[in-house]
């Protein structure tokens, strides 16, 4: 499945997220620093 070209750029955490099991709760927190240090 390919997002297109800025999948990666938008969402660095995307593939590890598809791999991993992670606790809704703590991927949400991932998620929200995540998009902080993007918006910086």
């Amino acid at each position: 499945m390919k997002m297109g070209d800025n999948w990666y750029v938008h969402a660095p955490w995307a593939q590890l997220v598809c791999c991993t099991e992670i606790p809704e709760d703590k991927l949400v927190k991932f998620m929200a620093i995540s998009n902080e240090v993007l918006d910086e």
